[in-house]
């Protein structure tokens, strides 16, 4: 059996170098770069809208800066330009190789946040929950219980450190930045919650009465 040593820390690059060549190697992580950088664009153009969205519904200070949409390319350009140099900042931390893992992990962490906070309240709206045209009927709630067991299984285990014998240096703190970030939200609700006016609902009717008239025309 044949056994490569790898010592660049990378082996699927050490496996393309060997195979391919410096100037293949060159050509194919160009093409990667060049992939990344459109896709990341895109990425960035369509959580954009996210910011925007909650500093309409005043959750967000500097409302009247984020929640702007540029008349031609009908995008919120300031809450773009605000989420690409937060990923600035993020990426300046992520420098440091302890950071970096943390932040890359509590990436996947807050993914699966995300996604089980909407499964669980399925779970326990009750008859607030309108089914769409299609849905999984009298399987629903099973399917949603299971994926919520499912995600909070998967956050248990993205708080552990890769290697059982860790050290300060490579325990995962990511499980500790979030339940900082969250334990922070939670304390700035009760001290500003009062003040919150809730989802805009005008706003929202007339965006979607302005997204009916370009889709009829």
């Amino acid at each position: 059996m044949l056994t490569l040593s790898f010592t660049s820390g990378y082996p699927l690059i050490s496996l393309v170098l060997l195979h391919w060549g410096s100037a293949g190697t060159f050509a194919w992580l160009l093409a990667g770069a060049v992939a990344a950088v459109l896709s990341g664009c895109g990425w960035v153009l369509s959580f954009s809208f996210q910011p925007s969205a909650f500093s309409r519904d005043g959750g967000l200070p500097l409302a009247s800066y984020l929640t702007y949409v540029h008349p031609r390319t009908n995008t919120p350009i300031y809450a773009a330009g605000a989420l690409a140099l937060g990923s600035i900042v993020v990426l300046l931390l992520a420098l440091s190789a302890i950071a970096s893992s943390v932040i890359y992990s509590l990436a996947v962490m807050v993914t699966l946040m995300t996604m089980a906070l909407p499964i669980g309240l399925r779970l326990i709206a009750g008859d607030r929950w309108i089914p769409g045209p299609w849905n999984l009927g009298a399987f629903s709630k099973p399917v949603h219980l299971w994926a919520l067991l499912v995600q909070l299984y998967l956050i248990v285990m993205e708080s552990f450190p890769a290697d059982p014998t860790w050290t300060a240096e490579t325990f995962n703190y990511n499980w500790v930045v979030a339940l900082v970030t969250i334990v922070l939200s939670s304390f700035l609700y009760l001290i500003f919650g009062a003040s919150y006016k809730g989802i805009d609902l005008d706003a929202l009717d007339r965006h979607r009465r302005q997204e009916q008239q370009v889709g009829s025309e």
